[in-house]
């Protein structure tokens, strides 16, 4: 990696603060939290901050964190954000760090996010915007929402934290990319449409399926109509996935359950793929009460929105990065896939892009597996296209 000669500073900058990332990093990484529970964390972020002199707020959006760096001089706002939250996932990683919280990890890299916010804070405490200035928002719960169904960018945005920015910028890590890399899609999320499908009968005794309705026979033809007809039915140029998470039902061999709950997920890149999706799951359910069944399929609101990444915001990113990292820095497959994000939230208050930052480990899971992990040498990289992404956008 050859860094352009006006970002070596930074680079080096960025190095020296290594040891305080990864110190922060495993000591959230040791005590995961999941959505709107993020005490700890948040704590952490705020004596750090504190130390660095930078003014912040607390309780935005429950337990989410702003902080503000501004210079004396009018001139562009530039947001970036971290997420802070854990995963109900219990971690199976042997290391001195691994989670000390049975069921709960960090298993999408949050603490790593988290790290190099801080870090990027850092950056801007010792050269602060020469114009305009810099805000940190750290998020609670990306990967879950609160009981009206908000999630906390959605909170944060709604308690205004975006009020007065020009661009939003933020990093996501990836194991599908060696330290050194960075990728990027047109699109920050795929649209997310959450769904909760229940299937009820007057049950009955299991020799006897003819005096019921056999809803685990109904469940099978109505799973086998939902992932065979979303493919035949989307354009194959425009991707749309449906996963089943889970079925519930019945509680003895002998007795045909009288309801089945099952919940899943839609995921598309494209309008038309996505309603073209959803039709498929009223189709799905027209079969179930064919086949004598009550069925009730319930779409989770709100649902997460198709957004892109904006061009000028992306192209800061990625500029900050070839400086860093060098030219060829920008991997040619990128990966982005049908993740969902609620960065998007957001990206839909001022111009927006989110940067795909390699933090491989070999031998270790993707996200949201019980063997995830992130390598480290990561983390002063992602700190420092944060800070030259930022101070990009506010020239």
């Amino acid at each position: 990696m050859t860094a352009q000669p006006q970002a070596l500073q930074t680079l080096a900058l960025a190095e020296r603060l290594a040891p305080s990332l990864v110190t922060w990093r495993r000591a959230i990484h040791c005590h995961p939290e999941l959505g709107f529970r993020e005490f700890k964390t948040a704590g952490l972020v705020a004596r750090e901050l504190r130390t660095m002199g930078i003014e912040f707020r607390t309780g935005v959006g429950k337990t989410g964190i702003v902080a503000d760096i501004a210079s004396d001089k009018t001139g562009r706002w530039v947001a970036l954000r971290a997420d802070m939250d854990a995963l109900p996932i219990h971690e199976q990683n042997d290391c001195a760090y691994r989670s000390r919280v049975p069921g709960v990890m960090h298993a999408c890299g949050h603490d790593a996010h988290t790290a190099m916010l801080l870090g990027a804070a850092a950056l801007f405490a010792q050269h602060p915007p020469t114009a305009g200035g810099v805000r940190f928002i750290f998020q609670p719960c990306e990967e879950d929402a609160d009981e009206e169904g908000l999630s906390g960018a959605q909170r944060m945005v709604a308690e205004g934290a975006m009020a007065g920015m020009s661009a939003v910028l933020a990093l996501h890590v990836t194991p599908l990319l060696p330290v050194g890399k960075v990728g990027y899609d047109e699109a920050i999320s795929a649209s997310v449409d959450d769904f909760v499908l229940t299937l009820r009968g007057p049950g009955g005794h299991a020799a006897s399926p003819h005096l019921t309705v056999d809803t685990v026979m109904v469940l099978g033809q109505v799973i086998g109509a939902l992932y065979a007809g979303v493919p035949r039915a989307v354009d194959p140029m425009h991707p749309a996935v449906l996963t089943i998470g889970s079925v519930n039902g019945g509680h003895a061999n002998n007795v045909i359950p009288s309801e089945i709950r099952l919940t899943g997920t839609l995921r598309a890149r494209n309008a038309e793929a996505r309603l073209a999706a959803m039709q498929v799951c009223e189709r799905a359910v027209t079969l179930a009460r064919a086949l004598g069944a009550e069925a009730e399929w319930h779409w989770e609101q709100p649902s997460h929105p198709l957004s892109l990444n904006d061009a000028a915001a992306l192209d800061a990113l990625v500029r900050a990065a070839r400086s860093l990292l060098g030219p060829d820095c920008v991997a040619d497959d990128r990966g982005l896939g049908l993740g969902g994000e609620d960065f998007t939230y957001f990206a839909q208050q001022a111009p927006g892009a989110m940067l795909y930052l390699g933090a491989r480990v070999d031998g270790h899971g993707e996200w949201h597996t019980p063997t995830f992990d992130v390598d480290e040498r990561a983390l002063p990289l992602g700190a420092a296209i944060l800070y030259e992404g930022a101070r990009l956008l506010m020239s």
